[in-house]
């Protein structure tokens, strides 16, 4: 004769269905905990990363000021340099003229 015990056997009772139940909700909030967490990091970070990319908006900002600057600067070097070689033209011009009268004076005094 069987008993309604074994019967029952490998069936789950209404507490071992509860029991199961309670292990998956304390699964399900641990892994909500670490979810939550992971996307408070995961925040932080975007933060952080915005605050960096302002920051490099900024640098860059500055170099393309600083390069607009040093071409100006450059312009300014090379006129600079153009109207220095014209005069060097000029004084070896003015120093070939003097040269040509102190001859002409010797020529002179030697008379």
């Amino acid at each position: 004769m069987e008993h309604n015990s074994d019967k029952n056997k490998g069936q789950k009772t209404p507490s071992s269905f509860t029991n199961d139940y309670e292990k998956i909700a304390a699964e399900l909030a641990i892994a909500n905990k670490e979810l939550a967490f992971q996307n408070e990091e995961k925040e932080k970070r975007a933060a952080e990363l915005l605050i960096a990319n302002e920051e490099l908006r900024f640098q860059n900002s500055e170099k393309e000021k600083r390069a607009a600057e040093l071409i100006i600067a450059n312009k300014e070097l090379a006129f600079q340099n153009e109207e220095k070689e014209k005069r060097a033209a000029e004084l070896i011009i003015a120093n070939e003229e003097l040269i040509f009268q102190n001859s002409e004076k010797e020529k002179r005094a030697a008379e």
